[in-house]
């Protein structure tokens, strides 16, 4: 029993045996110490270094009076948690993504150096911005934060400060509340912290006294809190001032708000039109800070009211922000879209990484809803997202704008995004699936580093399950780390064999496979070929192995694979089939492998580029027309990188094999302005236009392609192309003649384009001097380029004379008297070049251009006539031709 009449009781230590071991996560004893001091009837309870949960706590005192006399002091730690207590001392700090929890789950809070952002999803479509700083002459236990600006994006209609934070009223239930005027908010950290550190105790959250202060620092990531009584100052500095971009806006907002409020009466009563005039009247009478009175009645009036005064504003990005949003709202996507990465880039992300942050998840928005090309807009957004990643490697929304971008975002990016959440204390579940999904992805790809990482993290995190230590094994093999791989595969079969699961089995029998002898491997491999034939696991691991062996993967086995692809659509055999089709494959079997794809949802963008449509069989070309249009009607792909990719290869297929150069056209420039760069494309898109007669569009596209390329041989023919387009070869621009006579200086044997670019034809190196009429030829074909046709028909004519038989003579003259319009002579001219081609490969495409020809100046017998003795020369010569010309000449046969 203890006596009250005693003046003060020492200080006693004691151990809280009752607390959970899993609440002490980074205690070294299992017991947590505090103190206990007791004065006239009160007792002083303080702990220190705990932490709890999201909560780091430095010290907390927590004060119980009265204390019954005479009292137990042993008993005592049991009466605590139901006698009345109040705070005394609170020193804690909290992480940004913790105090989210007082948050709606829209909501995101993020705190960078002097300011807290409150930012995330509006309550009825679009984003929004709060941008807060700490509220110093606020005389609270709350923390009170200043609005420093508030930003709309994509927002429909207006919003107010409690509207966007979900506060209908102010209530003591309540951990937010913002004040009456709409430019603060309060917030219940002081009570919350209290909650969570003695939750774990048992203890209740103890009273807050009305003369506590409290005292937050704003730092980097979190958090800082004290709190004292007067006349008592804080041990910890008030630091983290606000940047001063941020203390500039903060006092121009505030002083809009005031300005404007004869303007926000008239909203309030809906009378908008007076609202309008008088926000009007303010805007034009002060200039300097039209910029926040636009942010201001951007509160309160619809988003076409501000349009007019943004657009002589838009230096600032939020000006910026606004102008997008009124076109938005006049159903003009792309121009909000284009005025929101400009805002984006404008704000500096490295500055401001909320506010990019929070446009381009309003881009991503509108692209998504709105089905456009966003495959442009996305690589436009890369450089912006790169320094977001940079700038905030471990923030939870950053990473859920990446997961929406998928794989139209660089891996690099969405690697880095989630490498803080993956190599973290404790990765959630969420995050070890997005890593398994990036594991899948590097093995597929061949990013060796990142595949090595993640497969020892997947490998440590689920060591038993088949399906990751598959993956794992095939990410050690991609890393050159054969041992582990081994390891890997060998308890994968064991694995299989106890739980009977053969397919499995197989597949790791055959990674299995050693020898030193090659023949050996090979025998072991033949004998296996007919188990894996409807096993698409084990055939995946059979067609890796085979590989290496030259011969071994016959066209039977490309027809096997794509079959059970077509019955099951298994990842590892698809990549399997992918990496050998694009180094071995026939145009006919990548066809029909995009075919597949294109059915079950595989398709990938490398599927596409870059395919031969000229040789597969026509049933296959039209069931792979029919896929593509699938995907090209489908509002689900539209925007997306595959549709743009769908786009050009319809187009080609259109251009090269059907002849239909209109509608290609529409196709290949939807695939070009979703950039779309694969040379068949160019080439296409140049002929189509030619075709149509558009002789600039087909020079501009040969400019920019020369200015992109850089293999020098493909620069000299796009050039050549160019300057046979082109009056005179003075009208090229001077960046494109550096590059040609760059590329001219790379590849010596290069006579044709010397001339025209200023070269002396002598300067390239060859084993012998040119012959005469060699020289003579290379004059004619200058001539012809630079457009000067009669001068270039005189020069021919002295060189056939003199050689009336000379095939690369003849050649040019039915080129030149194709450029002057008479297709007729042309074709005489080319079938007398034909009779001294000896060589099929050579001989096919003069032999379809002279049937061109023919039909073209009206001797369409004629053509018949030659098609039926060519063909019994060259019985595979329909194979090129045209599906209309081979359809013309058949049926005159007939």
């Amino acid at each position: 029993m203890v006596d009250d009449n005693l003046p003060t009781f020492n200080t006693y230590i004691m151990s809280l045996g009752s607390v959970p071991v899993s609440f002490l996560a980074n205690q070294n004893d299992s017991r947590v110490q505090f103190t206990l001091d007791i004065f006239r009837g009160s007792a002083r309870v303080g702990l220190k270094q705990l932490r709890a949960g999201p909560v780091r706590l430095d010290e907390m005192v927590v004060e119980v009076r009265p204390l019954a006399v005479p009292f137990d002091l042993v008993n005592l730690r049991q009466q605590l948690p139901d006698r009345g207590s109040s705070l005394a001392t609170l020193r804690a700090q909290v992480s940004d993504r913790h105090i989210s929890e007082l948050f709606p789950d829209r909501i995101r809070l993020t705190v960078l150096s002097g300011r807290l952002f409150l930012h995330g999803a509006a309550p009825s479509g679009g984003r929004f911005v709060i941008e807060t700083v700490v509220d110093h002459d606020e005389e609270s236990p709350r923390v009170s934060l200043r609005v420093a600006n508030i930003l709309l994006i994509g927002c429909s209609r207006p919003y107010n400060l409690s509207q966007l934070l979900g506060i209908q009223a102010p209530s003591q239930d309540m951990l937010v509340d913002s004040s009456p005027d709409g430019d603060r908010i309060f917030v219940e950290a002081v009570r919350w912290i209290c909650g969570v550190a003695l939750a774990g105790l048992g203890w209740k959250v103890p009273i807050t006294p009305a003369d506590l202060r409290s005292h937050p620092i704003l730092r980097e990531g979190g958090i800082f809190l004290e709190t004292s009584r007067p006349p008592l100052t804080p041990a910890l500095e008030v630091g983290a001032e606000a940047p001063a971009a941020t203390t500039q806006r903060m006092a121009g907002f505030r002083q809009a708000l005031y300005q404007l409020t004869e303007a926000r009466l008239y909203a309030h009563d809906e009378t908008i039109e007076l609202a309008v005039n008088a926000a009007a009247r303010q805007i034009a009478a002060e200039k300097a800070e039209a910029a926040d009175l636009c942010v201001g009645a951007s509160l309160f009036l619809p988003p076409a009211a501000i349009l007019p005064w943004s657009r002589k504003h838009a230096s600032d990005f939020r000006v910026r922000t606004l102008t997008g949003n009124a076109y938005l709202l006049q159903s003009d996507p792309a121009a909000a879209v284009e005025n929101w990465l400009a805002a984006a880039d404008q704000a500096n992300p490295v500055d401001e990484p909320v506010y990019a942050l929070e446009l381009l998840n309003a881009v991503l928005d509108v692209l998504l809803s709105s089905n456009a090309n966003r495959s442009g807009y996305v690589e436009r957004a890369m450089p912006i997202l790169e320094q977001l990643v940079s700038r905030l490697p471990d923030d939870g929304s950053l990473r859920a704008l990446i997961t929406r971008l998928g794989r139209d975002a660089p891996f690099s990016i969405r690697y880095s995004s989630v490498r803080a959440a993956l190599f973290g204390t404790k990765p959630s579940a969420t995050a070890i699936e997005q890593g398994r999904e990036l594991l899948r992805e590097a093995v597929e790809c061949g990013h060796q580093e990142e595949a090595l990482e993640l497969a020892s993290l997947i490998e440590a995190h689920n060591p038993s399950d088949p399906h990751d230590l598959q993956l794992c094994a095939e990410a050690m093999e991609l890393a050159s780390c054969p041992e582990r791989a081994q390891n890997l595969w060998l308890r994968l079969h064991q694995i299989a064999t106890i739980r009977a699961m053969r397919e499995l089995e197989l597949a790791c029998k055959i990674h299995l496979i050693h020898s030193q002898e090659q023949r050996e491997v090979r025998g072991q491999l033949v004998a296996l070929e007919e188990k894996v034939s409807s096993l698409p696991m084990a055939m995946s691991a059979w067609l890796r192995r085979a590989s290496d062996h030259p011969g071994l993967i016959t066209e039977a086995r490309f027809d096997v694979a794509l079959a059970l692809i077509g019955r099951k659509a298994d990842a590892g055999l698809i990549q399997v089939m992918r990496s050998l089709l694009q180094k071995q494959g026939e145009a006919e079997y990548r066809a029909r492998f995009a075919n597949i794809l294109l059915e079950n949802g595989q398709i990938r963008s490398e599927d596409l580029c870059d395919l031969d449509v000229r040789r597969p069989e026509e049933a296959t070309t039209r069931t792979l027309v029919r896929q593509l249009r699938r995907w090209l009607d489908d509002e689900k792909t539209a925007g997306s990188a595959v549709w743009a990719e769908c786009q050009g290869l319809m187009g080609r297929i259109l251009c090269e094999r059907y002849g239909h150069m209109s509608e290609a056209r529409a196709h290949l420039q939807q695939a070009w302005d979703a950039g779309v760069r694969w040379s068949g494309i160019a080439t296409s898109l140049v002929d189509s236009a030619l075709a149509l007669s558009d002789w600039e569009e087909a020079q501009e596209l040969l400019r920019v392609q020369i200015a992109a390329e850089e293999d020098p041989e493909i620069r000299i023919e796009m050039g050549r192309k160019l300057v046979r387009l082109i009056p005179s070869a003075d009208l090229l621009q001077p960046d494109i003649l550096t590059l040609l006579r760059d590329a001219c200086m790379s590849v010596p044997w290069e006579v044709e384009l010397r001339p025209i670019l200023g070269l002396e034809v002598s300067e390239v190196q060859m084993a012998g001097a040119l012959e005469p009429q060699e020289e003579a030829l290379t004059e004619i074909r200058s001539m012809i380029g630079q457009g000067n046709l009669e001068e270039a028909r005189i020069k021919l004519d002295e060189v056939l004379q003199a050689n009336p038989d000379m095939p690369e003579a003849l050649l040019l003259l039915a080129q030149l008297q194709e450029a002057i319009g008479n297709p007729s002579n042309a074709a005489d001219s080319l079938l007398r070049r034909i009779q001294w081609v000896f060589d099929e490969d050579e001989a096919r495409p003069l032999m379809t251009h002279a049937l061109d020809l023919l039909v073209a100046s009206g001797r369409s017998t004629e053509a018949c006539d030659m098609y039926q003795e060519w063909n019994v020369m060259d019985p595979d010569l329909h194979h090129v031709l045209s599906p209309r010309l081979l359809e013309l000449v058949s049926s005159m046969s007939a």
